[in-house]
């Protein structure tokens, strides 16, 4: 400012240059930083997750297998109370198994959400809005 109110306007505006280009390269200075250390912390993240996925794929393995065990030990149980029934009745194997077909199929349904009484087409003719095989026509 004293320079401009001597009348030296070339040496005010050399030191106004100098200032925009401090500036300039402040802004730079501040553009490079959060660059380096952007990805410096965006790396460090990656690994992070990574490790934080594999952890969780091994918990889920772990999980789905002891569920899997329990299921096995739960149909070997089954099986072995229905062998003790078979051989203490004296039911023939084809009768169990039509038997066995049928309960799982009933099973089946009702893991699907689905009961499907037995007179189903009494049932379903009598209201054509709710019946769920014409559902497709």
């Amino acid at each position: 400012m004293v320079k401009m109110r001597r009348g030296d306007s070339r040496s005010f505006n050399n030191w106004l240059r100098v200032r925009v280009i401090a500036q300039g390269l402040t802004v730079a200075a501040m553009v490079a930083g959060t660059y380096t250390f952007g990805t410096k912390n965006t790396e460090a993240h990656k690994t992070q997750t990574e490790a934080d996925r594999l952890q969780r794929i091994e918990e889920r393995k772990e999980r789905d297998k002891q569920e899997f065990e329990q299921r096995l030990k739960d149909a070997e149980e089954a099986h072995r109370a229905e062998v003790e029934i078979v051989q203490g009745a004296g039911v023939s194997a084809s009768e169990t198994q039509k038997s066995a077909r049928e309960k799982l199929e009933e099973m089946a349904r009702a893991q699907a959400g689905q009961t499907w009484p037995e007179d189903t087409a009494t049932t379903a003719s009598s209201s054509s809005k709710s019946s769920w095989w014409r559902f497709g026509k």
